[in-house]
């Protein structure tokens, strides 16, 4: 976000209306810069964990329909020790 409201309680508000960066005038264009590559960065890394979650959820789900166990959640037997 860019703003000519410069004040500490105009940018909390900002950020805790889920803004990525707030910047003031008058701003440097190498503040700008590193603030666009990190909302690309953060958006694809975003993007790429959401891909990876949707891909182990078919996953544990094709392995709970197959009755597979996950190797990191061994299945209890009662009784057992």
């Amino acid at each position: 976000m860019f703003s000519a409201m410069n004040e500490v309680q105009d940018k909390i508000e900002g950020l805790e209306l889920g803004v990525d960066d707030y910047i003031t005038k008058p701003f440097n264009f190498s503040e700008v810069l590193a603030a666009i590559r990190s909302c690309c960065e953060t958006g694809s890394s975003r993007r790429q964990v959401s891909r990876e979650n949707g891909r182990l959820a078919v996953l544990e789900s094709l392995n709970s329909s197959l009755g597979v166990l996950h190797p990191a959640r061994p299945k209890a037997h009662v009784g057992a020790r």
